[in-house]
């Protein structure tokens, strides 16, 4: 664009730096999507099938689910520091 060409509104809200390193975060993140989408997908199956079988194993395998699901999610934070990482972030500002 010269200086003689008139500045169009499209131009002012075009900014490339707003995108950069969005590929990188999307391709990091696509595997934890996808762990997070079967893990979902597995216990709606599991859920579908056992409640054929009756209304208390569909109350076991809920508590089941629940009772496996919070310690990998208290591990998973302990493991990459998340809890830790977002506290002292929070504190320093």
């Amino acid at each position: 664009m010269t200086s003689d060409e008139p500045l169009r509104l499209a131009d002012l809200d075009y900014d490339p730096a707003r995108w950069w390193g969005i590929g990188e975060v999307v391709r990091l993140a696509v595997p934890t999507v996808l762990s997070t989408i079967s893990v979902t997908v597995m216990q709606f199956v599991d859920g579908w099938m056992v409640s054929t079988v009756s209304k208390e194993a569909l109350s076991a395998q809920f508590i089941g689910g629940i009772s496996a699901f919070v310690p990998a999610v208290r591990s998973t934070r302990a493991f990459t520091g998340i809890g830790f990482t977002s506290t002292a972030r929070g504190r320093s500002m």
